[in-house]
């Protein structure tokens, strides 16, 4: 009888962590994955990378070239959306005549009017624009149904889906997203701004106004979210068949109680409903500005938690059932305005969440809102000193929040938004203790 003895390799010298030179080609597959068991095992590959920290991390997601010299034929481009309720969106594009993936390109998105196509609205951001234009993406959808207050979730996340397709076929620059529109189009940009504004570097409504349910009970607790946002409200002064000057005066007046510096609203003398165009000036400075990454004071009301996302928060659930589509209800008790009532009720179906960060502490304050969870950077708060956290005045941490590479890398694949990468994450609840989110177990 003949003996063959074979010599075996344990298992775990047969596997080779990356090297750090795999770095660019591993974080290509990771986010270019086309199905979720190759997006893992990309992710667990980096993870195991030995001294990878997050400035190698960053640095590289920068460098990376995602995006294809010709994204499209022609100047139309399909993008599909949502989740429940699905649409495939058609999307007027002009790319700029030097346009190149190897750079990052400001994005102006132009939102057109009920009665009027893509083309009406890209025909006036040109003009507007003038030699500016080819300095921009401009892309115009189709008749996009959304964003809709009374809406189901998916019209609500339209423009922030919207914008994570486009951030996968074009090479934007997240720091300089605008969003304007014409009529309702206006409209729609401005529940654009109230909804998503942690998005964009500035929104322009033209004739068009900020409406919501309930004769407007709701609209200083939502105009107070576009605090961090530039924008620039213009329309014109005979604009009343419409409703859009009625409803503008007081929100002007509104955003001046409330103090936001950044709200510029201007009524053109003599202008009806056609023919709204900024002035000049206030065009050119609104086209300069860029989107603040991490405020210190943030503020989101909110129908729905996937719509709760602001800079550096987001509520995990709606405590309860969100407030309803279509016509909504509110029980008036005898001898109650039912107005009053009905604001009331309103005012208490929204969620709310109100952060402030200072001095290496954290203040929340929320109604209606589940787990909250803190997306935090060093450029909002020092990662390397201890932080306390607040939520309702009751202390729920106090420690250095560990950095973590995998919630750098999961936020990056879930938004594409590769200018504003958090390097921790704290889930505060009600009631309890706060959790950090630790899976390489690093602060590196």
């Amino acid at each position: 009888m003949r003996i063959v003895c074979l010599g075996l390799a344990p298992v775990a010298a047969l596997w080779q962590p990356a090297r750090g030179d795999d770095l660019p080609a591993l974080l290509r597959e990771f986010f270019i994955a086309a199905r979720p068991d190759e997006r893992d095992a990309a992710r667990k590959a980096i993870l195991a990378i030995p001294q990878l920290d997050h400035a190698r991390l960053e640095a590289a997601i920068d460098k990376l070239t995602l995006w294809p010299d010709r994204p499209l034929d022609g100047d139309r481009l399909r993008v599909e959306l949502g989740v429940e309720h699905r649409i495939v969106l058609e999307l007027l594009v002009r790319l700029p005549r030097d346009y190149t993936p190897r750079r990052r390109w400001p994005l102006m998105i132009a939102l057109h009017g009920s009665g009027s196509q893509a083309a009406d609205i890209m025909s006036l951001m040109r003009r507007m624009l003038g030699d500016d234009a080819e300095r921009f993406i401009l892309i115009a959808p189709e008749n996009i149904d959304g964003p809709g207050f009374a809406e189901p979730v998916d019209r609500e996340m339209r423009p922030r889906e919207l914008l994570i397709a486009l951030r996968k076929r074009l090479r934007i620059d997240n720091d300089r997203v605008f969003v304007a529109g014409y009529s309702l189009g206006g409209h729609r940009a401005f529940l654009t701004a109230v909804l998503h504004g942690d998005c964009l570097a500035g929104v322009m409504p033209l004739a068009g106004a900020l409406v919501l349910p309930g004769d407007n009970a709701l609209v200083d607790l939502f105009l107070e979210n576009v605090r961090p946002l530039p924008m620039l409200v213009v329309w014109g002064e005979n604009d009343v068949e419409f409703g859009i000057t009625p409803r503008n005066r007081p929100l002007r007046g509104l955003a001046k109680s409330l103090k936001l510096d950044r709200y510029e609203a201007i009524e053109l003398p003599g202008e009806g409903h056609l023919g709204v165009v900024p002035p000049a000036a206030s065009l050119k400075a609104w086209l300069g500005r860029t989107r603040e990454r991490y405020p210190h004071t943030v503020h989101q009301a909110f129908r729905f938690a996937e719509t709760s996302r602001a800079y550096w928060v987001r509520a995990q659930k709606l405590a309860g059932a969100p407030l309803p589509a279509g016509e909504v209800r509110a029980p008036v008790r005898a001898g109650e305005d039912p107005r009053k009532a009905m604001a009331e009720y309103l005012r208490k179906q929204v969620g709310v969440i109100d952060a402030v960060s200072r001095d290496q502490m954290i203040e929340l304050e929320t109604r209606r809102s589940t787990y909250v969870e803190l997306l935090l950077h060093d450029d909002l708060i020092d990662l390397n000193r201890p932080i306390t956290v607040f939520r309702h005045k009751k202390k729920t941490w106090a420690g250095i929040v560990p950095r973590d590479l995998g919630v750098t890398l999961d936020e990056a694949a879930r938004e594409w938004d590769f200018q504003r990468l958090p390097r921790a994450k704290l889930i505060v609840p009600v009631g309890g203790k706060a959790r950090p989110v630790v899976e390489t177990g690093s602060s590196r």
